[in-house]
């Protein structure tokens, strides 16, 4: 990565797991109030993350990212409701801004210690 493009290579991928953590912290949460036991949880979630991974890496080369997504949900189902949910409330925007935001401090980082 260019020295240009490093700010922003650190938002993504730096600030990328904790950002998907808590995106995983919301699901753990709302799934806990089914009476779960914690490991149960934590366990259902690895694996909904594993599948979702492998089902990623597997198509990734051959389906842009909407039609995996597509691929997933089915016309007038929950997946469906929920996703124009988050299209509705700009969660792309919502994401995008995220990112703006860990990029702005990995500048503010770098000038600070003068990199």
């Amino acid at each position: 990565v260019g020295e240009d493009f490093f700010d922003l290579f650190n938002a993504i991928l730096g600030s990328g797991p904790a950002i998907l953590l808590k995106l995983l912290d919301v699901q753990k949460i709302k799934i806990m109030e089914l009476g779960f036991e914690e490991s149960v949880v934590n366990s259902l979630l690895v694996g909904l993350m594993k599948g979702t991974t492998d089902y990623f890496r597997e198509n990734c080369d051959s389906s842009s990212i909407d039609k995996l997504i597509g691929n997933i949900a089915s016309k007038g189902g929950t997946t469906e409701a929920g996703l124009n949910y988050l299209r509705d409330n700009n969660i792309g925007k919502l994401f995008e801004n995220v990112i703006d935001m860990a990029q702005k401090r990995s500048v503010e980082i770098g000038v600070a210690k003068n990199f």
